[in-house]
């Protein structure tokens, strides 16, 4: 009974499970194999979208996503964003024998799944995606094969995946192989009777790029010339192209849209260097310079343009476009190849340009590249979109242009390198001739210089005789002109000494005569009383008499001072060092210095300060020198103090300070003022003879210079630290 109810259950879901077949594609069945290929159409076919990209095979002969394989819809829109489909076919082989058969790759990336004899599934690559060392079956024609046997029944699953996003195609070729290889069939087209012709001079293309390329290289390296960089680079490009273009698998071992866009790049870099080629080459910014600027603008526009057509057509991603873009980008090509041979027309009428034979040669080359290839390809779109019959030179220039391009292409290389070569050897010949030219006059010129420096030398021996007797001479009145301004300058400190000793020596005097007169009146009293008897009161007037003679005393002996010390100041050094005591030399010259501007300038005034250290001893100096050293400091002081007051400034308060210390064993003076400060750039030149910042007549640049020597022929140093609009400090520091 269950039985019987079981074969009812499934009799009546017959019609459904039929019904769920349509994913089932119908079976192609070998008949024959004697063709080299046939075609597999749509209706043996099944298509499913990989909108992921990463569906394993085991998940796709899942009956779950097996069955959601559909139908070729001619009215459906592919979504270009999907660049993975499946494909599921059935293949039968009704043949009494076996039969290998190859399924080429219509995408950058083929797997094929099909179950074999052993009821196993294999997995096959092709493709020029996958690296060529994985590929199965016949690499370099990028066709798997596999091995029906006779009467078998295989079910076939393709997975194509493509980086360029076409439309998935709606057949898939089936080769079978004995017979495609005995008739010379690849997985496109067939074999040209040329190929293995292309191959040998592709060959000898890259070979004659490489030797150009280095030897053109060279000749830029030695003269420097544009045309020969242009067209080593144009040769490195080419060279480039031709590997990546045309050797994909050889260098690359794969495919993919990186190296086709590299392809691209390397077209437009070696057009955009043939091009300045030509134009340094045909010197068309000299003879033509209106053509010149529109062969450079398109050459940047092509440059610019050809590499970014091509990302927005990867990005964009449709048959429909990337077709449209080859179309765009061979309209750019012929205009190149057209623009050359108007130039090289241009250039052959221009009348300032002579005719030779590099215009000549060039010129069947350039009619074959440009008018006769854009002829050539206007045919093939008006045959493309408008069913335009082909005449039958286009349908030659088809077969042969390949073959045409790569012999353009090696004479382009072998004629201009002839060409650059000969001018580089014309140019070295020329250069040769330049140095022989200018060795033989430097000769001349060497001769001549040499007789010249003869007679100058003879002239200037007689010269630095004559002025060597008036240099001996100079220096004789210099030595006597020095001895006299050190004189004058002595001269001119005594001079400025002289009106303040007048006034220092002024109040000792009035107090001796102020004295005599008043003992002179007391001797007369006091004799009056003795006289009258009056003892006491003559004792008292004697007294007196006798305080005022000591006051006499004590004020002619400071007059006494003061004019040995002008004596002092004003007589030679005796270069002999005495003991002397530095507090009252300092002090003594700041009166003198003070008094004698007052006596000059009455309206001049400063406040004077000293810190001078009691416990100093005397110290070993030659007095007269040292004092002209104080004496120098302190006026400059006063002269720098009294010219910031008269600039107007106010609450200034003039101000000059004197100091004397003992620090570590040495004697230290400073002299300081609350001045205008010596700018850093003048701070360096000071202590020079004859420089001072006095104006024309109020110095003469020695007073500095001579106080620096004594200082330092004292074993001593003068230092100075100023600071601008602040203050300026001389520091004299002696041994002890």
């Amino acid at each position: 009974m269950i039985k019987y109810f079981l074969r009812f259950v499934l009799l009546a879901l017959l019609p459904l499970l039929s019904f769920a077949q349509t994913s089932v594609p119908q079976t192609f069945v070998i008949t024959a194999d004697t063709a080299a290929e046939i075609k597999i159409e749509r209706k043996y076919l099944r298509i499913w979208d990989d909108s992921i990209g990463t569906t394993e095979f085991k998940k796709v002969s899942n009956p779950t996503i097996s069955n959601r394989f559909k139908e070729f819809d001619t009215t459906r829109t592919f979504d270009f964003s999907i660049k993975t489909f499946w494909y599921k076919l059935k293949l039968k082989n009704s043949l009494n024998k076996k039969v290998e058969i190859g399924l080429p790759a219509n995408a950058m990336e083929n797997d094929i799944y099909f179950c074999d004899s052993t009821l196993q599934w294999q997995h096959l690559k092709t493709g020029g995606g996958y690296h060529k060392s994985t590929r199965d079956g016949y690499q370099l024609l990028n066709v798997a094969t596999l091995t029906l046997d006779a009467n078998q029944e295989i079910d076939i699953f393709i997975k194509q995946h493509n980086e360029l996003r076409f439309q998935p195609s709606e057949n898939l070729m089936l080769f079978f192989m004995d017979a495609a290889l005995q008739k010379k069939y690849t997985v496109k087209q067939k074999l040209s009777p040329i190929s293995d012709f292309e191959k040998i001079i592709n060959a000898f293309l890259m070979g004659m790029i490489l030797i150009t390329c280095m030897i053109n290289l060279s000749f830029y390296r030695a003269i420097k010339e544009k045309e020969y960089l242009y067209f080593s680079l144009f040769l490195i490009f080419l060279g480039l192209n031709n590997l990546v273009g045309i050797f994909p698998d050889l260098i690359f071992g794969f495919f993919n849209s990186k190296i086709l866009f590299l392809n691209y790049f390397t077209i437009s870099l070696w057009f955009f260097f043939l091009m300045r080629f030509i134009q340094y080459f045909f010197k068309t910014k000299e003879y033509l310079p209106k053509w010149n600027k529109f062969l450079t603008f398109y050459n940047y526009l092509l440059l610019l343009v050809w590499p970014t057509l091509f990302s927005l057509s990867i990005i964009t991603i449709s048959t429909f476009w990337f077709d449209r873009l080859g179309d765009s980008l061979a309209v750019l090509l012929f205009i190149f190849m057209d623009a050359l041979f108007i130039t090289i027309l241009l250039t052959l009428f221009n009348k300032k340009v002579k005719v030779n034979i590099r215009i000549l040669a060039t010129l069947p080359l350039m009619f074959l590249f440009g008018p006769l290839y854009s002829v050539q390809y206007i045919y093939q779109l008006a045959d493309k979109y408008f069913k335009v019959k082909q005449p039958a030179f286009v349908q030659w220039a088809n077969d042969w242009g390949s073959l045409l391009t790569l012999i353009g292409i090696l004479w382009v290389i072998l004629f201009f390198s002839w060409l650059l070569f000969k001018r580089y050897k014309s140019i070295q010949e020329k250069l040769l001739q330049e140095v022989i030219d200018r060795e033989s006059m430097e000769k001349e010129k060497e001769a001549e210089k040499n007789l010249l420096i003869s007679q100058q030398n003879e002239q200037l021996e007689i010269q630095v005789a004559q002025r060597t007797k008036e240099l001996q001479t100079s220096i004789e009145d210099l030595k006597a002109t020095q001895s006299q301004l050190i004189q004058s300058e002595k001269m001119a400190s005594l001079g400025e000494l002289t009106a303040g000793i007048a006034h220092e020596i002024q109040n000792p005097l009035n107090f001796v005569n102020n004295f005599s007169e008043v003992n002179a009146e007391l001797i007369l009293e006091m004799k009056e009383e003795l006289v009258k008897g009056n003892i006491e009161e003559a004792t008292n007037i004697a007294k007196d008499i006798a305080d005022n003679e000591q006051k006499i005393i004590f004020h002619g002996k400071r007059a006494d001072g003061i004019v040995k010390g002008m004596l002092q100041h004003s007589r030679s050094s005796t270069a002999i060092k005495e003991p002397t005591d530095i507090n009252k030399l300092a002090d003594e010259y700041l009166r003198l210095a003070y008094h004698g501007l007052r006596a000059k300038d009455k309206s001049f005034n400063a406040t004077m300060k000293t810190y001078f250290d009691e416990t100093l001893q005397k110290v070993n100096i030659i007095p007269q020198d040292m004092g002209r050293v104080i004496l120098n400091l302190i006026t400059n002081a006063f002269y720098v103090v009294d010219e910031k007051k008269k600039s107007g400034i106010e609450n200034y308060e003039p101000t000059v300070t004197v100091s004397t210390k003992k620090i570590d064993g040495k004697l230290e003076i400073k002299v300081a003022d609350n001045g205008s400060g010596i700018p850093q750039k003048v701070i360096d030149k000071i202590f020079q003879p004859f420089f001072t910042t006095k104006p024309s007549g109020k110095g003469t640049g020695l007073g500095l210079s001579l106080s620096y020597d004594i200082v330092k022929a004292h074993d001593g140093e003068l230092k100075v630290n100023s600071i601008v609009n602040e203050k300026t400090e001389f520091v004299i520091i002696l041994p002890i």
